[in-house]
């Protein structure tokens, strides 16, 4: 699911910093789109690392 999200912040930033290339799109629009997109990185990768300390804990918890 974080992964589909990061997928369409990916596509929504490109098409607007084509856009604000071309001036067709604001500079604030363009920001506006690339935190979103930041956002969804960071919760792709705190997904990621809450990921991997479950995994640690159950292995911990299996004696391993």
């Amino acid at each position: 699911m974080v992964q589909s999200s990061l997928e369409a912040a990916n596509a929504r930033a490109w098409l607007l910093r084509k856009q604000y290339l071309a001036g067709q799109a604001s500079y604030f629009e363009w920001r506006n789109v690339e935190e979103q997109f930041i956002g969804a990185e960071n919760q792709l990768l705190s997904a990621r690392r809450n990921l991997a300390a479950a995994h640690a804990a159950f292995l911990r918890a299996l004696g391993e």
